[in-house]
């Protein structure tokens, strides 16, 4: 499908970039966090490989994917049934605010 809009030229220069790319992000970042589509779905649309470039993407924009300590387990169990033994778990705060010294 394709979408035409009309906006005066004075206007679209304030942007700058491709305009064209630019609305198409919103609309799939606005349809991802509205649950209208999958990151399969959005990744397609925008044209990515890899979901690495999806996850850069949606970091880009500060939308963080649903990620719980289950979905980590769970993938720590894959990774250990697959045969990597030694799997290390490393927690770090990432919070720039926090100032504590240890």
């Amino acid at each position: 499908m394709d979408v035409t809009l009309h906006i005066p030229d004075d206007l679209a220069d304030r942007f700058g970039g491709n305009l064209s790319r630019r609305v198409l992000e919103l609309l799939a970042l606005d349809g991802y966090k509205n649950g209208h589509l999958t990151p399969a779905e959005l990744r397609r649309l925008l044209g990515f490989y890899t979901p690495y470039q999806l996850d850069e993407f949606l970091e880009s924009n500060n939308v963080w994917a649903d990620y719980t300590v289950d979905d980590f387990l769970r993938e720590i169990e894959g990774l250990q049934h697959q045969g990597h033994r030694s799997v290390r778990l490393v927690i770090a705060d990432t919070d720039p605010n926090n100032n504590r010294t240890s």
